[in-house]
């Protein structure tokens, strides 16, 4: 299902895969009370995951038709997956009135938990930069995320496993266009 084409509208999310003889694949409708903002899906195109401005990441894996849910605390701008699905990073950005724009960067794990209960789980939070992040993107065989900003720096996140504990290490660049 690598060729698979994917189209949003609004609030849905409708896959085709062109090479079939009957293209349509799968159609989600309103899971989002709101419009989608963005979505991501992994290299086989088997999980697609969308957020939107109703502070909600739905997670839809399309062999088995499992659709979740994961509350965040605030919009989602943008996010990424890892190659075959196992984390899901997205950002956003809380607004209050008593506070400035906060950027933040959390890090989903998609794999069972000690107690054997199957879901999403937040692994990391990490503070973004002073300006919005407009992309993220997992590369380097999924060991790093990068981050792009509306100031044009890119922030580099190095995933690192110590024993049992995911870290990040942080580095930028600023882009010279």
């Amino acid at each position: 299902m690598a060729s698979a084409c994917l189209l949003t509208v609004g609030s849905d999310i409708r896959v085709w895969d062109p090479r079939r003889k009957s293209p349509f694949l799968f159609s989600s409708q309103n899971h989002h009370i709101k419009p989608l903002s963005c979505f991501s899906f992994n290299q086989a195109v088997e999980a697609i995951v969308s957020g939107g401005d109703d502070n909600r990441i739905i997670f839809t894996d399309l062999s088995n038709r499992i659709i979740s849910t994961i509350e965040n605390s605030c919009p989602v701008i943008s996010l990424a997956q890892t190659s075959k699905g196992r984390y899901l990073v997205c950002n956003g950005m809380n607004i209050s009135e008593r506070e400035p724009a906060k950027h933040v960067i959390r890090l989903f794990d998609n794999k069972s938990d000690k107690q054997g209960q199957s879901g999403t789980h937040l692994k990391i939070e990490l503070k973004g930069p002073q300006s919005m992040i407009t992309q993220l993107a997992f590369c380097l065989q999924d060991k790093v995320i990068i981050c792009g900003t509306q100031t044009g720096e890119l922030l580099f996140y190095l995933l690192t496993k110590l024993g049992k504990k995911l870290e990040c290490q942080s580095d930028k660049a600023k882009s010279n266009t």
